[in-house]
């Protein structure tokens, strides 16, 4: 975006509320978006420059059709200002730097727990969306992505970032497994929109509201991927007894709303295969970052999401060759 000229933002702002004050670009996420405070008269606002919207219909748009559908679902969400599509620009409402991560490194246990409470009540809401024909619900976790997602951490996480030299029979008895774990998470009759990044970087709080953002992934998959995703989060560990807590919660919460009938053993064992397969996902992600992107500040991440895998595979010993191969390649961090 800059190297188009650091007077676009200026110019975007200026055609959309006027002046500008101030502008500074934000650190970015894992994701090539990039995004600037400006100074609006009083207050701030956000712009995002989105590569993929560039010059594309606002209609086509995923991040749009997903905006519409959580703010007409009362999901708490940064309000858009603006959509520029030929420039891949919108404008944000500012919802401020403290993340839930950032949070969670201050606040007393009820505090926290309080606040992931409210969030297991947002995300029982945007899994109770039905579809409605548009992006998301054309989308899915289904087998074809899940390996996709697996073959993604082989190259990035096994190979990449902890250079283990895999024999074929060793890959091969690993492709299994995840294929297992695929076939299993692929229940389409269980299927509810999910965020697909709903963690603590992704969630922010300003003045005691919260505010979800990056959602323009949102898809179908097992209710059991988003909340894995806030409570085996590769950036805060919970407390266990928090953990539990949560989780019974949204195991009562989410069958009051109708999004699933399980039995709890039941429940438990998708919410560790689920869990298993995002953190293993998040792993390849991070082994991209550090070694293709030069990201190094995402290192620090990779032993904590290591050692959520043992007690995946602990209650379900299907898991547990895979988890050996993964630790033993990694040195066996537990």
């Amino acid at each position: 975006m800059m190297e188009k000229g650091a007077d676009i933002i200026e110019n975007f702002c200026q055609d959309t509320i006027g002046s500008v004050g101030y502008c500074e670009k934000l650190a970015g996420d894992a994701s090539a978006r990039e995004y600037y405070r400006v100074q609006c008269g009083d207050e701030t606002c956000v712009v995002c420059h989105d590569p993929s919207f560039e010059g594309a219909e606002l209609e086509s748009f995923p991040y749009y059709q997903v905006y519409k559908i959580f703010t007409a679902h009362d999901i708490p969400v940064p309000r858009v200002i603006c959509f520029d599509a030929p420039r891949g620009l919108l404008l944000l409402e500012d919802a401020g730097d403290h993340h839930l991560e950032d949070h969670a490194e201050i606040a007393g246990p009820d505090s926290l727990s309080a606040v992931y409470e409210e969030l297991i009540a947002v995300l029982v809401r945007i899994q109770s969306i039905r579809d409605n024909g548009s992006i998301p619900f054309t989308l899915a976790f289904d087998v074809e992505k899940l390996m996709f997602e697996f073959s993604f951490f082989l190259e990035h996480a096994m190979e990449g970032y902890f250079s283990a030299a895999l024999s074929d029979s060793v890959k091969r008895e690993l492709e299994r497994g995840f294929l297992r774990v695929s076939g299993s998470l692929q229940r389409r009759e269980l299927f509810v929109l999910n965020h697909r990044d709903y963690h603590s970087r992704n969630i922010l709080i300003r003045e005691g509201d919260l505010f979800i953002i990056d959602f323009q992934d949102a898809r179908l998959g097992l209710p059991h991927y988003d909340l894995v995703s806030l409570l085996r989060d590769s950036y805060v560990r919970l407390p266990d007894e928090m953990f539990i807590s949560l989780r019974e919660l949204y195991f009562e919460q989410a069958s009051d709303a109708g999004l699933h009938s399980l039995g709890a053993d039941e429940f438990l064992r998708y919410f560790d295969l689920s869990a298993f397969q995002r953190n293993v996902k998040a792993l390849g992600t991070f082994g991209y970052l550090v070694t293709k992107k030069g990201k190094a500040l995402y290192e620090k991440y990779i032993l904590d999401t290591l050692n959520y895998l043992p007690e995946y595979a602990e209650r379900n010993p299907e898991l547990s060759g895979p988890v050996d191969i993964i630790l033993d390649a990694a040195g066996g961090a537990r």
